[in-house]
């Protein structure tokens, strides 16, 4: 079983963040020339907790909206800017093909699984487990946990697979960014 997370991983959050940003920033007629790598910026990587994000960003840029207001925007438009990318549904499908079970664990709420579907990666997952909807946040190994039963059919042979075998885990930027070399190169 091989997890993965889902932001800057198996999509480009910080690229889809900008294109929303630049489009927000238009639709709300902001013309700070600084906007964009301020709300990049403040963003934080998704990180900074969105109701405090558009409060800044509705003093910042003098909006009439109520922050909660711009916040139920980003909620409802955020994900428009995720979009299948081949290496990485190839890639995820050449490890589903060598018979390697594939599985999502991520922060953030119900729109990460939103995301995956957008990214068409859904089919070739074997598990997604979002915190927000589990109640578990990563790093707690919990969630992993919930990942494995999710997979094996019964709980005995969950804990057993996951007590014989220590988690191994790897940090990667971006499965994009991966290559492959063939033997010949």
């Amino acid at each position: 079983l091989i997890l993965f997370d889902l932001d800057d991983t198996l999509s480009d959050r910080a690229g889809a963040f900008r294109n929303w940003a630049r489009k927000w920033i238009a639709r709300h007629g902001i013309g700070d020339p600084d906007a964009l790598d301020w709300m990049c910026t403040n963003d934080d990587g998704g990180y900074r907790p969105r109701d405090l994000f558009f409060a800044d960003a509705k003093e910042r840029f003098a909006l009439p909206q109520r922050a909660s207001e711009l916040a139920r925007d980003y909620a409802l438009t955020a994900h428009d800017d995720y979009h299948e990318d081949p290496v990485i549904v190839g890639e995820l499908r050449s490890l589903v093909d060598r018979g390697a079970r594939v599985g999502l664990v991520t922060n953030g709420a119900v729109g990460q699984q939103v995301k995956a579907e957008k990214l068409g990666i859904m089919p070739l997952l074997s598990c997604c487990v979002v915190s927000g909807l589990v109640g578990i946040r990563k790093p707690d190994p919990r969630i992993f946990a919930l990942a494995v039963e999710a997979v094996v059919s019964d709980r005995v042979s969950a804990c057993l697979a996951m007590s014989a075998v220590e988690l191994e885990t790897c940090w990667m930027l971006s499965l994009a960014r991966v290559t492959t070399r063939s033997a010949s190169s």
